[in-house]
């Protein structure tokens, strides 16, 4: 059981030449300037020459022009001691970001060769995860670029894991592309899976990913065009479809809609019409189907 001593004022002066090892947080919740200047507002922590927790209340006071702010001291406790005790009064289980869960790693890094999160990491994601040390290990190790996706929650760590074979220029490329907002998460998520998988195989280089990937991004369909390259058999099945599909309905209002990836047995055409000539005229369409229909079942897989 930690016991804290009495509470004391301590000068802002005194507290900002302490330690600053636990400065960790980047999202803490800070008191409204009336809360500051009440003094209503939690102790912070001092441990031996650390400030253990509190630094935003320091900050915000300090900018207020306060004096002094009320501390409580705790002796003996050691790095992972003093990081329990911040976590709890900081009580964000769940919240915290990549960069904070980092901060975190590296602070234990720092006396401890192979840190383990073990029973923090239940004050940290609000469940017990023994692989936490090794998550937030290999989101230390992405690049820069992946790095900031993840810590900006535009992208998920198992997705950015797999996409860490793109070469850096395909990122300076997609970041004209997030100004275009041409990205939903899920689209930016599946066109990263995409380009891995390209990579991997090596079906191009990386000339001829970044030449394909502007003129995809000048027309705006960056998704589209690391679909057909990452597909091309299906690509030349979908173009041959609509090649089709255009000379037999276009202009028509008949929809002609094959299977998902062409894998079925069978096609589905679709039409509205609002009397009888205008039904006349759709039957008398679909006649011109039958004529093609050895050439539809073709793509078939």
């Amino acid at each position: 059981m930690i016991k804290l001593s009495k509470e004391q004022r301590l000068s802002i002066g005194t507290l900002e030449g302490l330690k600053k090892n636990l400065d960790i947080f980047c999202k803490s919740e800070i008191p409204s300037r009336e809360l500051l200047q009440l003094g209503l507002y939690s102790p912070l922590l001092v441990c031996r020459e650390n400030l253990v927790w509190g630094f935003h209340i320091l900050y915000a006071a300090s900018e207020l022009g306060e004096e002094e702010l009320f501390c409580k001291n705790v002796g003996g406790l050691t790095i992972k001691e003093m990081l329990k005790l911040a976590l709890k009064l900081e009580a964000r289980p769940g919240r915290y970001s990549w960069i904070e869960k980092e901060n975190m790693f590296m602070l234990l890094r720092s006396v401890d060769d192979a840190p383990g999160l073990g029973e923090l990491s239940g004050l940290i994601e609000g469940r017990e995860d023994p692989n936490l040390a090794d998550k937030i290990e290999s989101f230390s190790q992405l690049n820069p670029s992946l790095k900031q996706l993840v810590a900006e929650q535009l992208l998920d760590l198992k997705t950015a894991l797999k996409a860490r074979y793109i070469p850096e220029a395909v990122f300076l490329l997609m970041h004209e592309a997030e100004k275009k907002k041409l990205f939903s998460f899920s689209s930016r998520r599946l066109f990263l899976l995409r380009l891995s998988e390209i990579i991997l195989k090596k079906r191009m280089n990386n000339l001829e990913i970044l030449s394909s990937l502007e003129r995809a991004l000048t027309a705006g369909n960056p998704l589209e065009m690391i679909t057909r390259l990452r597909y091309p058999e299906l690509s030349q099945m979908e173009d041959r479809f609509d090649l089709l599909r255009n000379s037999i309905f276009k202009g028509t209002g008949i929809r002609l809609e094959a299977p998902s990836f062409f894998e079925g047995d069978s096609f589905s055409v679709s039409f509205n019409f609002n009397n009888s000539k205008n039904l006349a005229g759709k039957i008398h369409a679909l006649a011109n189907l039958k004529g093609k229909c050895d050439e539809l079942f073709a793509l078939l897989r």
